[in-house]
């Protein structure tokens, strides 16, 4: 199974903020990213390492596309815990595990 990291959980992998567990999932190619993840993380990049760290992020972590109806599919998944009254905090465990999947 490949995970795909968020933005905060990648921030604090990068400063070694994490348990070593998860440097060895992504040093097994474990963690992926995506363009979202990988725009929002180089915006808090020193200017003269820019290039440097968007590259260093490419050879580490494998890269997963987003699919064009990428927000059709958030707002899907958003709606249906909204009508339940069940909105905050983490999605339906139905919906967790095809995020994982895709």
């Amino acid at each position: 199974m490949q995970y795909l990291i968020d933005t905060s959980a990648l921030v604090r992998m990068v400063r070694r903020q994490v348990d070593p567990h998860w440097s060895d999932l992504a040093a097994r190619g474990l963690i992926a990213i995506c363009d979202p993840v990988l725009v929002e993380t180089l915006a808090i990049a020193d200017v003269k390492a820019y290039d440097r760290v968007e590259q260093g992020l490419r050879d580490l972590y494998p890269w997963v596309p987003v699919p064009d109806d990428a927000w059709q599919v958030v707002r899907a998944v958003r709606q249906e815990p909204a009508n339940h009254s069940a909105h905050r905090g983490f999605p339906h465990p139905r919906h967790r595990a095809w995020l994982r999947a895709t």
